[in-house]
């Protein structure tokens, strides 16, 4: 509701490390021979940045990643509401309130 769109195109989502990283994430990482720095956090996929245990960040973001509109919703709601309304007006076309024929006015 309160979206600017001349902003439109600087909400992001992106990974990056975790602000603080527990002694558990340390050792997975050690254990597979990274550190906090060796590992490419923008580069990494949604679920690379889960297993690698990183976080969201950014305008575009919910709890378990990048926000996904629901497109599919949407176009099907679009669908049916065109299909319902030509078929609305082309019956509307044909009911008294729009007369095919004009007769012309009588003259005096």
């Amino acid at each position: 509701m309160h979206n600017q769109l001349d902003n439109l195109t600087f909400y992001t989502c992106r990974c990056s490390p975790p602000s603080n990283a527990s002694a558990e994430v340390q050792r997975f990482w050690s254990s597979m021979n990274l550190t906090l720095d060796t590992i490419e956090w923008e580069q990494l996929s949604v679920k690379e940045c889960r297993n690698w245990k990183g976080q969201f960040m950014g305008s575009a973001c919910s709890s378990n990643g990048p926000y996904v509109p629901d497109v599919l919703f949407w176009s099907v709601i679009l669908f049916f509401t065109t299909f319902f309304l030509s078929s609305f007006l082309k019956q509307l076309k044909t009911k008294r309130y729009f007369p095919t024929k004009v007769s012309p006015a009588a003259e005096p």
